[in-house]
């Protein structure tokens, strides 16, 4: 869809996208790839496309295999806005709309 829009902006992130689809394909198996910095941005024009709660929450720093992972943790700890559900088909057609437009 981006590549449709005919843009050099929308040319070049259609192709980021495609290849870190395939990296995460490869590295972890999965199909796709997550769009964390978009969803990011797109919590911030469109915060009704998401559903979350207000926790608690930690970042593992202590321990290697875990290095960098986001967890519940218990009330004395930052309080965060974790993301428990997306209307995806909304964030693709405003990425697309949005970024196809540049």
């Amino acid at each position: 869809a981006l590549d449709a829009k005919g843009t050099p902006v929308a040319h070049a992130a259609a192709g980021m996208i495609r290849f870190y689809e395939q990296y995460d394909m490869e590295k972890y198996r999965i199909d796709g790839a997550p769009l964390h910095d978009p969803c990011v941005i797109a919590y911030l024009v469109r915060p009704d496309l998401f559903t979350g709660v207000t926790a608690p929450v930690a970042i593992d720093h202590t321990n290697e295999p875990t290095i960098g992972n986001t967890f519940f943790a218990d009330a004395s700890t930052d309080i965060a806005t974790v993301m428990t559900g997306v209307d995806a088909p909304g964030v693709f057609d405003m990425v697309v709309e949005r970024v196809g437009s540049l």
